[in-house]
C-alpha cells in the first residue's frame, strides 16, 4: 500500500453521469452546486475520465441551450388533455382505462404546482365521489404555536409532505411517500390503487409486482419535514400518499416507463432535467411532449463547467 497516493495507490472506479441531476443544495446557486461535485474534489487531479456520450453542444438558431424537439414527439395542439389521452387513454368522453398502466405510464413535469393541477384534472375524470382528507398540523413545541397558528401551518406546501387537503377517489392511483412496511412491499414511491376510503383508513391494492392485487390498509401517520427551511419544526398527521397520475421529473429519476408524456409549460430549471425525463422511456414512439414554444424547442440546462475537462 502506498500511503502517499489516494486510496493507497489502488485503482478505484467511479460510476456516474454528470448529465443527470447534480447534487441538490438547499437554496444553493450554480456555484454551490458545481463546487459540491466530484469535479471540484482534490481527487479529480488523479482521475482519468472515460467518456461514453456527447457533451450537450447541440445548437439551434445559434443557441447551444435550445433543443429542437423531434416532430414525432410533439403534440401539435399544446393541450394538456391530449397528453392525458396519449398516456392513459382518458379523454372527455372516456373514463375507462387499464389499471396496470398506472405503474407503467406517467406524465412528467418540472414543478409540483403543475403536478397537482393535472392530478386534479384526472381525478375529476374518474367516476365516483370526491373524498377530502384534512390533515392535523401542529408545531413541535407549544411555545411556537403562539407565533405559527394552525391556519398558517395548513397553508404550507412542502416537498416530501402530503398536502393539507388530500383529494382522492376510489379507483385513483396513489404513491406512497414513506416506507411503511418493506416486508409487505410498502416502500417509498410504491404505487397502489384505492379500493376503499374510510375516515381513518385507506384500503388499496398493488397494481404490479410480486404483490399484485394484494390489498393493504394505509393509516394516517405523523410526518415531520427534515429539511423544510423553516425557522421552526412542525408535524402533519395525514395519509402518507399522493395521487400518482403525474409526478415531477426529479421523482422519476431511475425509473423505466412504458409510455411517458412530458408537460413543459415552462422549461426545465436545473442541470440534467431534460436528459432525465426524455430517457425514462425506451422508444421515441412512446414519448409525447408539450411545450409553450411555437418553434417546438425548449431550453436544456447544462453546466458545462462540470462536463468539460
Amino acid at each position: 500500500m502506498k500511503l502517499d497516493k489516494p486510496f493507497g495507490g489502488k485503482f478505484i472506479i467511479f460510476g456516474g453521469d454528470f448529465r443527470q441531476i447534480l447534487p441538490v443544495i438547499k437554496r444553493g446557486g450554480r456555484c454551490d452546486i458545481v463546487n459540491s461535485t466530484l469535479k471540484r474534489s482534490y481527487l479529480w487531479l488523479h482521475i482519468v475520465p472515460l467518456r461514453l456520450v456527447g457533451e450537450g453542444y447541440e445548437t439551434f438558431d445559434g443557441s447551444r441551450d435550445k433543443i429542437k424537439i423531434p416532430e414525432d414527439c410533439c403534440i401539435a395542439s399544446n393541450d394538456v388533455e391530449d397528453i392525458i389521452a396519449f398516456v392513459y387513454n382518458i379523454d372527455k368522453d372516456n373514463t375507462s382505462f387499464n389499471r396496470t398502466s398506472f405503474d407503467q405510464n406517467a406524465i412528467l413535469t418540472p414543478k409540483n404546482v403543475d403536478v397537482d393541477s393535472i392530478n386534479i384534472k384526472l381525478i375529476n375524470k374518474i367516476p365516483g365521489d370526491l373524498i377530502t382528507y384534512i390533515s392535523a398540523d401542529k408545531t413541535i413545541t407549544e411555545d411556537e404555536a403562539t407565533f405559527y397558528p394552525t391556519e398558517f401551518l395548513n397553508s404550507l406546501s412542502i416537498s416530501g409532505l402530503p398536502p393539507h387537503k388530500l383529494l382522492l377517489k376510489v379507483g385513483v392511483p396513489i404513491m406512497l411517500m414513506r416506507n411503511l412496511n418493506s416486508a409487505s412491499g410498502l416502500n417509498n414511491v410504491t404505487k397502489l390503487i384505492i379500493t376503499s376510503s374510510l375516515p381513518n383508513i385507506i384500503e388499496a391494492e398493488f397494481v404490479s409486482g410480486s404483490f399484485l392485487s394484494t390489498k393493504v390498509l394505509i393509516p394516517r401517520i405523523s410526518l415531520i419535514p427534515t429539511d423544510s427551511g423553516l425557522p421552526f419544526s412542525f408535524k402533519r398527521r395525514q395519509f402518507p400518499v399522493r395521487p400518482a397520475f403525474v409526478m415531477t421529473i426529479n421523482k422519476a429519476q431511475g425509473q423505466t416507463l412504458n409510455k411517458v408524456g412530458i408537460y413543459l409549460p415552462h422549461p426545465v430549471f436545473s442541470h440534467g432535467q431534460l436528459y432525465v425525463t426524455m430517457s425514462r422511456v425506451c422508444s421515441p414512439h412512446k414519448l409525447k411532449i408539450i411545450t409553450n414554444d411555437k418553434t417546438r424547442t425548449t431550453t436544456n440546462v447544462v453546466y458545462r463547467e462540470v462536463i468539460s475537462d
